[in-house]
């Protein structure tokens, strides 16, 4: 499977959106949002690349991605599941350990378990978007 299908409804009548954070429409924060990236974009990778190229973290940052991964897969994973439900668990986790190191370099300002959380949620989205767990 080369791209995952993850439906953009949020399930809470906002749109794609879970929360409007204090903005009166999705649409005002979309703007919001759309601005920010154009200004910003590119900033977070550059700290988070400049971070994991250092030789130092380089044998540590392979252990935490790995513990993270698994940990995630045994976590989300329903039993009897399928090569398929493997293979995408493991880029919903890989994105989920980036995200929750990004977090611990200090490059994001989300709370510990955002990232995690936000993937379990995209993760099981997509298995109900496509069905159920089986093959």
């Amino acid at each position: 499977m080369r791209l995952v299908d993850i439906p953009a409804g949020a399930g809470q009548g906002l749109g794609l959106f879970d929360v409007l954070h204090d903005y009166a429409s999705g649409a005002a924060l979309s703007y919001t949002l759309m601005d920010a990236a154009a200004r910003y974009y590119g900033t977070a990778a550059i700290s988070f690349l400049e971070r994991i190229t250092q030789p130092a973290e380089w044998r540590d940052l392979a252990h935490a991605i790995k513990e993270r991964s698994s940990a995630f897969i045994k976590k989300n994973l329903p039993p009897q599941y399928g090569g398929q439900l493997y293979r995408v668990g493991e880029r919903f986790a890989l994105i989920a350990a980036a995200g929750e190191l990004a977090t611990h370099y200090g490059i994001t300002t989300w709370p510990p378990g955002e990232a995690d959380q936000a993937m379990v949620r995209c993760f099981q989205d997509w298995i109900d978007y496509r069905g159920g767990a089986d093959n």
